[in-house]
Formats: structure tokens, C-alpha cells, sequence
């Protein structure tokens, strides 16, 4: 066990706060983040500090994350190189998903669009440094981005 901070739900936007996200069941739970380059940079820290508590930035759902590479705006990804895009797979063993949950460290919401406004699927707030540090800590691997999640043209 980690021993997160207890987060007031008060301190949580009221959107975020409408249903928990699932426990885990006793199975490691996979979230992931999309980054249009440098993927390999950003692997390294997935959460940075000023991502705590900014918004959503993983999803339970790998199609958010595909989508956040192709269609944020303002940015077009790098698909080759050393600046190369792509999504973060962060495997979150059991018993920290199920503190982050009950701790609301990290909070969930539904109908979310994606950045292309043709996804329909969740995304996941962390809420404190702890949380941030804690998952930051956890296995991750690189997926090269899905171009089918491409709708930029």
C-alpha cells in the first residue's frame, strides 16, 4: 500500500465526481496517454506536476490516447524520427488502482469526445503530486499510434 492522501471531494470538480472509476478486481488496470512527439521523453514522466488536477489526461480506453496523438489541436504529430509520437501504456498494479480509487486520487468521467469529437469513451484525473509520483512509478510501455484514430483530414 502506498497511503495516498485522502482527497476532499469537495476539491474535485463536480463533473468528475459523478461515479467512481471501477476497482480493479484484483487484476493490474491499464490507462493510457497520448502524445503527439517525443513519446520516448514523455514515457519517462507521464504525469508531470502540472497535470495534477489540470483535467483529464489518461483514459482506461487506449482510443483516447490514439486520439490525443492525431487530433489535439494545434498540434500535428511526428509519426517517424527521434521526436516520434505516440501513446503510453501504463499498467497500474491492483492494490495501488484500488487506493487511487478509494482515495479519490484519481477520478473518472464519461462522454468524453476525444479531441476529434468522434470518440465516446472516459478519461481519468489525477488529483495530487502523490498520485502523479505513484503512477509515474509504475511498468509502461510504447504503442505506436493507430492511424485509423486520424481524422484530421
Amino acid at each position: 500500500m502506498t497511503h495516498l492522501p485522502t482527497i476532499d471531494l469537495q476539491n474535485i470538480p463536480s463533473s468528475w465526481r459523478k461515479a467512481a472509476p471501477p476497482p480493479s478486481g484484483g487484476n493490474p488496470v491499464k490507462v493510457y496517454r497520448g502524445f503527439a512527439r517525443r513519446v520516448n521523453h514523455h514515457a519517462q514522466s507521464v504525469v508531470r506536476s502540472t497535470d495534477v488536477a489540470a483535467g483529464g489526461i489518461l483514459s482506461r480506453d487506449p482510443a483516447a490516447a490514439h486520439d490525443a496523438v492525431y487530433n489535439q489541436y494545434g498540434r500535428d504529430p511526428v509519426l517517424n524520427g527521434e521526436d516520434q509520437g505516440g501513446v503510453v501504456e501504463i499498467t497500474i498494479q491492483a492494490d495501488l488502482w484500488d487506493e487511487l480509487v478509494a482515495t479519490h486520487n484519481i477520478t473518472e468521467r464519461d462522454g468524453y469526445p476525444g479531441f476529434s469529437r468522434r470518440i465516446s469513451t472516459t478519461e481519468l484525473r489525477v488529483n495530487s503530486q502523490e498520485a502523479a509520483q505513484a503512477i509515474n512509478r509504475c511498468p509502461r510501455r510504447i504503442i505506436a499510434p493507430k492511424g485509423e484514430f486520424d481524422f484530421r483530414g
